[in-house]
């Protein structure tokens, strides 16, 4: 260490309560216990282990067992950056990058007309007892350890992001383990990644809008209307995403890019967003118990990380999925400006019983999962009469056991016409899907045919919300092209997850292969092999990076910028789940540096279970977290229901617009203390 009076942060322990490190490979490089040397102006300096420590207990006194954590961690990581440690090629780097960290510091201090010790004491260094080269030193040392720290997360990143399928029955344990794509500890087996796209289109409906009254603008209907009438018409959720989509998460400056979000389990989304997705997967929709039946035990595994309790489970299958008839979206749009009947108004201009404000609480106010169907709005004459057109109006209160206006039943939930607005012919975007029950039912899907998915959420940036699952946290089969024109067999080529998420480029270089007439694809690349020309040519596989199918007929030639932007937005997602303390068990393997005891405290054995202990709240914290997002979920769809089925106006209330006879006493539209048509009282 450098010399002097007095140092910052690191001071040695008295001799009484001296820490030091034991190993199975003899650390210690010195009998003063100098383990970590660099090279700083010119001259080796060293750390001491026991002054790393001491710096952890100096700043940390009530926490002594997450600073010894800290301390030996930081031993840790150092002692890697030195000779036989696993990040030992990287110490010259690190020291580099450090020296030129000073080196900029001090140019920033004379670019600012500022000496180079205050510019240290305004990084925190102030103690006068020590000299100006002294605090340089400590900065350094700061440094340093901030470009490991660094240099770490990125080489963990890169040793355990392998996808080939050898990783999961790999002879090494860390990479069983720690496999990010493949490890039981790994972020596709903890944080279930769903990767899915996503319009919003807001509404002027305040906070207070409850379940059955919310009021929008015309343009709020007429949004609605362009964002599905686009995608039964054939546009792409990408495009209709990033012309109409009113999210401010979607990218900035315009550039929306197609609402595209990896959703992991700690992902910040609202109830109705992130467990509707869940439920509609798992407990609704057929694919929970096709994903069941090929992979039990990791159906189960990750399904324990999703934290389903049972009484939520009940109510969301009770409650089950709302239809969106296309019928009713074309009427809302034609019914977004019509607030009078012949400029006279409806219950004193109640907004409450604007046509388009009826059409949205009935159809779009739903919580629960909906989905755009190609079928009819009902018209007035099936309406007006009372249940002929398979609707139940009027229903007994089973408390007041007086009539009771609606449109709903017992569980929230009403009945639709059947009858098909589009053509076979123009109905291309409605495809069929079948649900838990077995029932089956066309509704509106992207252009890849995944179901587009209709939630309302009562949270800040409240909207409707159309989300499409690119890809579930569950399936980990997916059918990318077949492989008869490339391999002369009619076997399905699967994508697994962890292909599917691999954060690889599939090319390195632009270009075209001049003899097969195709781009140049890599082959670390999650691919199929081939020949094309007596050439040997990797197709890559349809994946989150490389989003076309690529056939061996096929061009596609996307930039390896464009492939690198979707690489890097892949891997920030996945390194920000990396683990801190598998860090520290994957950087002491082979070292094996343990503290020893302090005054009959036994050190590691407290750093041992501070480590479990930690792990154990994290996943008890998780557990909360989640139950009381579920809880919370099913109480909002149960209250819903609750709600909507005394104060929900029916639907005939719109198709009737004015006719006077249903705002008279005794029908749907009466209000005693308003005026219905025309100013007179009912």
């Amino acid at each position: 260490m450098v010399k002097g009076k007095k140092r910052l942060m690191y001071v040695a322990l008295t001799a009484a309560s001296v820490i030091s490190l034991s190993g199975c490979n003899e650390v210690t490089a010195t009998n003063n216990g100098e383990i970590l040397t660099y090279s700083y102006n010119g001259s080796e300096v060293s750390i001491k282990t026991d002054d790393i420590v001491t710096k952890y207990l100096k700043e940390d006194k009530n926490s002594h067992a997450s600073a010894l954590y800290d301390a030996l961690y930081e031993i840790i990581v150092r002692r890697n950056f030195e000779d036989g440690g696993k990040l030992a090629s990287y110490k010259e780097t690190v020291t580099d990058k450090a020296n030129e960290s000073i080196t900029k510091a001090k140019e920033t201090a004379d670019d600012n007309g500022q000496s180079w010790e205050k510019y240290l004491e305004a990084q925190g260094y102030t103690d006068s007892t020590m000299t100006v080269a002294e605090k340089e030193h400590e900065l350094f040392l700061k440094n340093i350890y901030s470009e490991m720290t660094t240099t770490v997360d990125d080489q963990f990143f890169d040793r355990f992001k392998g996808h080939t399928d050898g990783l999961s029955t790999s002879t090494d344990e860390l990479q069983k383990k720690y496999n990010l794509l493949n490890g039981s500890e790994g972020w596709i087996q903890k944080y279930v990644p769903y990767h899915v796209k996503h319009i919003l289109v807001q509404n002027d409906a305040s906070q207070e809008y409850g379940y059955s009254r919310g009021q929008i603008s015309s343009d709020n209907a007429h949004n609605l209307f362009e964002v599905i009438n686009n995608l039964a018409n054939g546009s792409s959720f990408t495009d209709v995403a990033n012309r109409f989509s009113q999210d401010p998460g979607n990218g900035d400056g315009g550039n929306k890019k197609g609402g595209e979000y990896i959703m992991a389990t700690d992902a910040g989304f609202v109830n109705e967003f992130q467990l509707g997705i869940y439920a509609w997967d798992l407990l609704l929709s057929n694919n929970g118990e096709l994903y069941k039946s090929s992979n039990e035990s990791l159906y189960n595994s990750k399904l324990e990380h999703l934290f389903v309790n049972d009484d939520a489970k009940e109510t969301i299958e009770d409650i089950s999925v709302a239809y969106i008839p296309f019928g009713v979206v074309a009427e809302l749009d034609e019914v977004k400006d019509k607030t009078t009947v012949n400029s006279i108004t409806v219950n004193d201009n109640d907004p409450d019983y604007y046509p388009r404000n009826i059409l949205f609480n009935k159809y779009f106010q739903n919580r629960n999962v909906g989905f755009i169907t190609n079928e009819t709005a009902f018209d007035y004459d099936a309406l007006k009469e009372n249940g002929t057109g398979g609707l139940k109006h009027t229903r007994e209160d089973n408390v007041s056991g007086e009539k009771v206006w609606s449109d709903l039943d017992d569980n929230g939930n009403y009945k639709t016409t059947g009858v098909p607005y589009f053509a076979d012919e123009q109905a291309k975007a409605f495809q069929e899907i079948t649900f838990k029950d077995g029932s089956k039912k066309k509704v509106l899907c992207d252009t890849d045919g995944n179901p587009i998915i209709v939630v309302r959420n009562k949270e800040s940036s409240s909207g409707v919300h159309f989300i499409i699952v690119e890809r579930s946290g569950f399936d980990d089969t997916d059918i990318n092209f077949t492989v008869d024109s490339v391999a002369g067999t009619t076997e399905d080529y699967k994508t697994t997850l962890n292909e599917y998420y691999a954060p690889v480029n599939p090319k390195n270089k632009e270009g075209i292969n001049a003899k097969t007439g195709k781009p140049e694809w890599v082959e670390a690349f999650p691919h199929v092999e081939t020949t094309v020309n007596g050439e040997t040519v990797y197709l890559p596989k349809k994946t989150y990076v490389q989003k076309e199918t690529v056939g061996p007929n096929s061009f596609v030639n996307n930039s390896v910028t464009n492939y690198q932007e979707r690489v890097d937005t892949l891997s920030t997602n996945i390194k920000k789940q990396i683990n801190s303390y598998n860090k520290y068990y994957w950087l002491n393997s082979g070292l094996d540096i343990t503290l020893k005891d302090i005054l009959g405290v036994k050190a590691q054995e407290l750093v041992d279970k501070y480590i479990e202990k930690e792990l154990v709240n994290t996943d008890k914290t998780n557990a909360k977290d989640f139950d009381e997002k579920w809880i919370s979920y099913a109480t909002s769809l149960e209250k819903q229901v609750e709600e909507r089925k005394y104060t929900l106006l029916p639907e005939v209330l719109a198709a009737g617009f004015g006719d006077a006879e249903l705002y008279k006493e005794g029908q749907p539209g009466y209000k005693a203390d308003m005026h219905s048509i025309g100013g007179d009282k009912a």
